[in-house]
């Protein structure tokens, strides 16, 4: 039988240690190092094991790429030939993260020195396979072929006429979708009209190939010109500036995300609101002055704001429609969704007047922690939330409650004085941490960060007397 060669990879994740020379580096804790241009040589990796799929990078660890990666020295973590032995292979589309910078030495714009950290990449090889030979075709099949042609030739050359139509229904439908582009279609048709083999042949291709997909397009194409119904729905993907004007009112607002929930499912989804709507909550909540308790702040919020999620809920249905999860896996989905998006402070002072600012927010606003200012009773909205796309523990656990209680969860926000801390407490078989409320189990929720699973309680949270029901 004859043989082929095929290309194969497996990507593999260890440890790994080398030596590097590169330009210098002015400040290692603000430098992105995925594009920096590095020479890496003497590589080894240890505790080599195969992976299937390239796991979340934290954004605080310091990381490149690099395309290739020759004459690596690799371990693996449970190897026949024991620890004293290693093979050398090239690696390629190479990812090395957790880097820590030793042995350093500066010359001119230059440094040399060592590192460690660890190592996604792949190991190409060449794989031998037998091409099994397809059977004789029996005598029908030929002449099958044979009727499916004369049958092909018959529908194209019956009825002129009915061709024709065809090409007036075709000009039609371009005219409607492509407008004021007509003329350069035209133009470009008039090009290939010079080009008949050519055209001959795109011709039989859409036959053959997409002929259903023509009558449709046809259809919506007459749909189009005679309703007028063909518009464009504007949407913004980038930090929206607050805009007084009522002629944005309507304007809808786009937040594309993707995560990991904790079950390593990937998910992709764009969550829309409209701007009115987010000016209004922002509105509802700056004139909200006196209030007895967070129960009472929280359900002014949040009555407000849950009947104009409509588009945000229709996400969540849409990944609850196409995947088969119980309900305990969905609701994780929602909270992973939340977790996934960047922390911040939001405060009612200027974060940038660093003289008037507690000393906690001082210290996580110069360690790279972002801070959304003049926030008033220190909380955002769930619209305020989407708006920025990013917040602090009780604006997220405020719109999770919101997001869960619409799916017909039972849940809490369960807060801390001494830890000043907001989390989510959930009614769902689980194992972990909960709290018990009227004999029921609410188990913890970390919003603040990926990775937290239901039931999982951060090791300096862990006195559960603490934690009292702010909202039910």
């Amino acid at each position: 039988m004859k043989k082929i060669k095929i290309i194969k990879k497996i990507i593999i994740n260890g440890d790994f240690n080398g030596k590097y020379q590169g330009k210098e580096i002015s400040d290692l804790d603000n430098t992105n190092f995925l594009d920096y241009d590095i020479n890496i040589f003497k590589a080894e990796v240890t505790n080599a094991v195969k992976k299937e799929y390239l796991e979340y990078i934290s954004n605080s660890s310091i990381s490149f790429k690099l395309k290739q990666l020759k004459d690596v020295k690799i371990g693996l973590v449970e190897s026949e030939l024991g620890n004293n032995y290693k093979f050398i292979e090239d690696l390629e589309d190479v990812v090395i993260y957790d880097i820590k910078f030793y042995n350093v030495t500066k010359d001119l714009n230059e440094t040399f020195g060592a590192l460690r950290g660890k190592i996604y990449a792949n190991i190409s090889y060449e794989e031998e396979i037998e091409l099994v030979p397809l059977p004789p075709q029996k005598k029908g099949e030929i002449v099958k072929q044979k009727l499916r042609k004369v049958k092909e030739k018959v529908k194209y050359n019956f009825f002129p006429v009915l061709s024709k139509v065809f090409y007036i229904l075709l000009a039609i439908c371009l005219i409607a979708i492509f407008k004021e582009n007509t003329l350069y279609l035209l133009l470009i048709g008039l090009g290939i009209y010079f080009f008949r083999v050519i055209l001959k042949f795109i011709i039989d291709f859409i036959f053959k190939s997409s002929y259903i997909v023509l009558i449709v397009l046809i259809l919506f194409g007459l749909f189009t010109f005679f309703t007028n119904s063909f518009e464009k729905t504007e949407t913004d993907n980038v930090e929206i500036e607050e805009i007084e004007n009522d002629i944005n009112f309507s304007k809808i607002i786009s937040r594309p995300h993707s995560w990991f929930d904790n079950s390593n499912r990937k998910h992709s989804s764009v969550f829309k609101f409209k701007y009115g709507d987010y000016l209004k909550s922002k509105e509802n909540k700056e004139n909200i002055d006196n209030y007895y308790n967070n129960e009472v702040l929280y359900k002014t919020i949040l009555n407000f704001d849950k009947s104009k999620l409509d588009l945000i809920y229709d996400v969540y249905n849409e990944i609850k429609l196409k995947g088969n999860y119980s309900r305990k896996e969905f609701a994780d989905v929602i909270i992973s969704s939340v977790q996934s998006i960047p922390y911040s402070f939001n405060i009612p002072l200027d974060c940038n007047n660093t003289t008037s600012l507690p000393e906690v927010y001082k210290d996580g606003i110069n360690s790279g922690t972002s801070c959304i200012s003049y926030v008033k009773h220190d909380i955002l909205t769930p619209l305020e939330f989407f708006n920025y796309f990013k917040g602090d523990c009780d604006s997220r656990t405020t719109l999770l409650f919101t997001l869960l209680k619409k799916f017909n969860y039972d849940v809490v926000i369960l807060n801390s004085d001494l830890y000043t801390h907001s989390m989510l407490g959930i009614n769902v078989p689980s194992r972990g941490k909960y709290k018990l409320v009227n004999g029921k189990k609410y188990f913890f929720c970390e919003t603040t960060y990926p990775g937290w699973k239901i039931g999982v309680l951060p090791p300096d949270t862990q006195n559960i007397s603490k934690w009292y029901v702010a909202l039910k």
